[in-house]
């Protein structure tokens, strides 16, 4: 406090200096920290790997290519009207009818050998109406139904029963001769009536 007002000037002076010195340096210190920090930041974030998640994994996961699936194709069928793939063989043809010994059997209509067209047109006609018959050609031409009749029989009472059977087929017949003379006649072809038809027994 004695000190001279000189002496008093340099101190203050150099106060005033060092206060300067220490301002100046102080903000240097911290500009400095400021701009090191983000640095030091991003090295702890570059590594902890939990400072930066990864892709997810729906990113991660690259897509496989598209490929279209080609539906399964049902083998083709044949359509209606058209030949099927598949051949069959032939059916075999049916057996011809073997006359029993000892039965009789109708015989429906004789026919001129020229007639023979006529006779297959009546036994075509008679199919139809459910009574069989086969044709057999000689000196003529036969149409024979194939229901067979045991009319010779040991038991009376069962020749008597087959008597009856057969006179009731006879006149069947002669009934739908009847309407085959009458389609005969609208066609403008020969008439058969098979008026005349009658059992004969088949011998060997």
């Amino acid at each position: 406090m004695n000190l001279a007002w000189p002496g008093m000037l340099v101190v203050a002076v150099g106060a005033i200096a060092i206060l300067a010195v220490a301002f100046q340096a102080g903000v240097r210190y911290a500009r400095s920290h400021a701009v090191d920090r983000p640095a030091e930041s991003l090295v702890s974030a570059g590594n902890n790997p939990e400072a930066y998640p990864g892709p997810s994994e729906e990113s991660a996961v690259e897509e496989a290519p598209f490929t279209p699936v080609q539906p399964a194709v049902a083998p083709r069928q044949p359509e209606a009207g058209q030949p099927s793939a598949v051949v069959r063989p032939p059916e075999p043809a049916p057996a011809a009818f073997a006359f029993r010994e000892g039965y009789h059997y109708v015989v429906v209509q004789h026919f001129p050998a020229a007639h023979l067209p006529t006779a297959q047109e009546a036994a075509k006609f008679l199919r139809a109406r459910g009574i069989e018959c086969v044709i057999e050609r000689g000196k003529d031409v036969q149409l024979i139904a194939t229901e067979g009749f045991l009319l010779r029989h040991d038991d009376k009472r069962t020749a008597e029963a087959e008597k009856k059977r057969c006179d009731a087929f006879k006149a069947r017949i002669r009934e739908l001769g009847k309407e085959f003379s009458q389609q005969q006649r609208n066609a403008g072809q020969p008439e058969y009536a098979f008026e005349q038809c009658y059992e004969r027994r088949r011998a060997k």
